[in-house]
């Protein structure tokens, strides 16, 4: 069966940027008021693993494999935009929702790694043969999208 999206969205993350994912259908918690303001990143991971949501921040530090290892965790969405950039932000996420979020099943998202920016989209996991696996997806000029793996 498959299940809704369900999204811890950091502190940082602008408003408009959560009501956006709601919109597309995602199920949608902040973690404004459930994380003391400047908590440590590991405390608004655990929080989403407790709640069984894929972490949507805009804090390159859940990028670090060696803090947040691939495979733990529900997953993270990272948007590559600054916080206070709004409109970077929204086309970031739009981006992820236009590849995948629209298509992809909640529990697809368990222990996957994604960095959206507004041109491309990075996912890292670890593939079935035991490496983690790093693919790039960006639309082409042509409309199509192109695909390579970076590691």
């Amino acid at each position: 069966m498959r299940t809704k999206l369900r999204l811890l969205v950091d502190a940082q993350v602008h408003p408009e940027v959560a009501d956006v994912l709601m919109k597309g259908g995602c199920n949608v918690l902040a973690a404004h008021g459930r994380v003391p303001s400047g908590a440590p990143d590991k405390t608004v991971f655990q929080l989403a693993a407790k709640q069984r949501r894929t972490l949507f921040t805009q804090d390159p530090d859940f990028w670090d494999d060696r803090r947040f290892p691939i495979g733990l965790g529900q997953g993270i969405i990272i948007v590559d935009a600054g916080p206070q950039e709004t409109v970077r932000t929204v086309h970031a996420a739009r981006l992820w929702w236009v590849i995948l979020g629209r298509f992809l099943p909640g529990e697809y998202y368990r222990g996957l790694k994604i960095r959206a920016c507004p041109t491309k989209l990075v996912m890292k996991f670890v593939g079935s043969g035991g490496a983690v696996e790093e693919w790039e997806y960006a639309p082409r000029e042509d409309g199509e999208w192109m695909q390579r793996r970076r590691r």
